[in-house]
C-alpha cells in the first residue's frame, strides 16, 4: 500500500470519528452496566449514550436557563445522569452550572431526587426516549433559576 493511500485512509477513520461525536462536552452518562464500563466499554457507554438524546426529548439544560435567565450568563459545566454509590440500580440527574448576573454569582449543584427510595433504575430513566430525565432535569433547571432570580 502506498504511503498515500494509508494517509488517505487514516485522514478518513479520523474524519468520520470525529463527525460521529453528538454528544455535548459537558453531559454526563455514569452507569454501573459493566458492559459500559472502563476503556472497553466506552464505545458501549457512548452509544447508550447517544441514543438517550437523539431521541429529541432530553434537552441541554443551558438553553432553558438563558431563556428563564436572559440577563444572565450562563455555563452549564456538567449535566446528565450518575449512578448512586449507595444503590448502583438506582440514578440521579445531575446539574452542575454557574450563572451570573452583573456581580451576583450562583452556583447551582443540585441533584436529583434527592432520596434513593425515590431514584429510579436506568431503565426508567431511559424510557420513554428518556422522558424521566428530562422530568428530573427540568426541576433541578427551575430549582437553578429560582436560587438564581434575583430578590
Amino acid at each position: 500500500m502506498s504511503a498515500r493511500l494509508t494517509l488517505l485512509l487514516i485522514s478518513g477513520i479520523w474524519l468520520s470519528s470525529c463527525a460521529t461525536q453528538s454528544l455535548p462536552s459537558n453531559f454526563v452518562y455514569e452507569t454501573s452496566l459493566r458492559t459500559e464500563q472502563g476503556f472497553i466499554g466506552s464505545a458501549n457507554r457512548k452509544a447508550s449514550a447517544e441514543a438517550l438524546l437523539s431521541g429529541g426529548v432530553v434537552s441541554d439544560p443551558n438553553i432553558s436557563l438563558q431563556a428563564a435567565l436572559p440577563d444572565a450568563e450562563v455555563k452549564v459545566r456538567r449535566w446528565g445522569l450518575v449512578y448512586l454509590s449507595k444503590n448502583w440500580k438506582r440514578y440521579q440527574a445531575v446539574l452542575d452550572a454557574d450563572i451570573t448576573q452583573g456581580d451576583e454569582k450562583t452556583k447551582c449543584r443540585m441533584s436529583a431526587p434527592e432520596s434513593l427510595e425515590a431514584a429510579p433504575t436506568l431503565a426508567e430513566m431511559r424510557a420513554g426516549e428518556g422522558v424521566e430525565l428530562q422530568r428530573l432535569l427540568s426541576n433541578l433547571i427551575m430549582a437553578c433559576a429560582a436560587q438564581a432570580s434575583p430578590k
